[in-house]
């Protein structure tokens, strides 16, 4: 079921937990645009009336996780930038969204997110990994 929430930092837009995004006023679903980087973004008017640039995936992480540190990443799980799912999201740090872009093997790269989940620490997902 898709569920639409205001995005905080551009309240004139709801988006979906499926990576839609609409505007409240006119009902219209708004097309992304594909940046260099691959990600889908919006140019939309923000709260104090100017025009921004906004990934997608950072605006359903800020709809349905909540405000976003400056310093954290929105991560996409299975690496597809299109993707903007909330089940495909997550809000890691630098390291461990680095570790989610090379060629890694599929089953290292799902041990090393599971033992983020469980909390562990850097140098314990290290040790981990390299046996």
């Amino acid at each position: 079921m898709e569920i639409w929430k205001i995005v905080p930092s551009v309240p004139n837009y709801e988006v979906s937990n499926k990576g839609r995004l609409i505007h409240i006023k006119h009902k219209k679903i708004r097309k992304p645009f594909i940046d260099r980087g691959g990600y889908e973004v919006n140019h939309l008017l923000n709260g104090v009336g100017k025009i921004r640039t906004y990934r997608r995936h950072r605006l359903v992480a800020e709809a349905f996780i909540g405000p976003l540190a400056e310093s954290v990443e929105v991560d996409h799980i299975d690496r597809n930038r299109r993707n903007n799912c909330l089940d495909n999201l997550r809000v890691v740090d630098r390291n461990v969204n680095l570790l989610n872009k090379g060629n890694y093997d599929p089953v290292i790269v799902a041990n090393i997110i599971k033992l983020h989940q469980e909390g562990k620490t850097v140098e314990q997902i290290s040790t981990a990994v390299s046996r």
